[in-house]
Parts: structure tokens; sequence; C-alpha cells
């Protein structure tokens, strides 16, 4: 019942979105995805019954970051410099453009309002070839239970500690290698719910 989505920065629109840490995939990048899940109905069987929002469990399979500095500005307007390896977690933000779901991650102040995901450092990759530091993996020991279609452009943005979007430097036109980030995604339907049941052959709700 899964579906894998694969997010690498390497091939978004690089003109609209010079930052690897912040984009959307667009609607023509995504025209080839199958919009609904498979077995699954998000339309009722049942007269007198309406369409609700399909539900999706949503998990961070792999999430990488390039090794290296990175910058971010704080609400005062002042730019930080941080390496990657140097960040304890970071919070990502990843949803349909349609469907932004917000305050899934409760936090003091409620300073991540925008997160869906907090991942931890798990380790550093080292290049077998000049024995530098290339990749820091993140882990996210958590899943979500959000809205997310398949038939609409999908928003990535990566934030560090203290919630602020990270800027990772790349070159144009080409696409640096070895500055992008990557993140797969499983999606499932969602089977539990209080308020509604959408596995099986309907997803439904009554008036």
């Amino acid at each position: 019942m899964s579906t894998f989505i694969d997010l690498d920065s390497t091939y978004r629109n690089i003109t609209s979105y010079p930052n690897p840490a912040s984009y959307t995939v667009d609607g023509n990048q995504i025209r080839t995805w199958y919009q609904s899940p498979r077995q699954v109905t998000q339309n009722s069987i049942r007269p007198g019954n309406r369409i609700v929002e399909f539900s999706q469990s949503v998990k961070v399979v792999k999430f990488i970051l390039p090794y290296g500095n990175v910058t971010y500005t704080d609400n005062l307007g002042v730019v930080h410099t941080v390496n990657t390896a140097d960040l304890q977690r970071i919070y990502l933000d990843v949803h349909s453009i349609n469907y932004n779901d917000k305050q899934l991650i409760y936090s003091i102040d409620n300073k991540f309002a925008n997160a869906r995901f907090v991942l931890t450092q798990e380790r550093i990759q080292f290049s077998t070839v000049t024995g530098l530091p290339v990749w820091v993996f993140f882990f996210a020991h958590m899943d979500q239970v959000t809205r997310f279609p398949r038939n609409e452009p999908v928003v990535i943005n990566i934030m560090q500690e203290q919630g602020y979007t990270i800027v990772i430097p790349d070159t144009t036109p080409v696409p640096n290698p070895l500055a992008q980030t990557y993140i797969l995604l499983e999606i499932i339907p969602y089977f539990r719910d209080g308020e509604f049941s959408n596995h099986g052959a309907g997803l439904t709700q009554l008036l």
C-alpha cells in the first residue's frame, strides 16, 4: 500500500528556486504521478454521504543534507553561518500547495507551527576518495497524518534549530552535485481516525 516520493533538489527549477533547502516541485513535474492511492478511492459509495479530504500517513524514510556551511537569517535580519554537521536537529516542512496543515508539532510558544517533522542527526558520510565529510544524514523518529494529494505541487522547506530556513549555496545553471538535499517520503493511506474510516473501498463521512 505504500507510495514513495523521491525528492532530489538536483531536479528542481533552479532559476525559480536557487536554494536547495527551499523549493517547490511544480505542477508539470508531478503530472505523471498517479493521483489516487492504489485500490483506495476517496469517493463515497453511499448515497447521502459527502466526500472528505483524504488523509495520508507520511513518513520521512531518508533525509540527507550536504556537509558544509549554510546560512540563515533571523527575525532581526542578521545573517548567521553554521555547518550542517553542527546542527543537532532540523525541522522539515513538506506539504501540497493547497493543503498546508499547520501546528502538527506542539512546541513552546508555538515556535514550530510550520514544521511537519523533527529530525535529529544520525551520521556523517565521508568520501572514500578524499576522506573528507560529504553528507550529513538525519532521521525522523515519527510520522504524520495529513492531507497529501498526489495531483498538486509539493512545497519543501528545511529549517534549522530555531525554525529559520537554511540557505545552501548552489551553482547555476547546472546544480552542484555536492550542494543538494535529498528526501525520501513514504505515503500510506491512513487507516485509523476517530471521525471517519478511510480503509476499504470508500472514504465517507455521514452528514
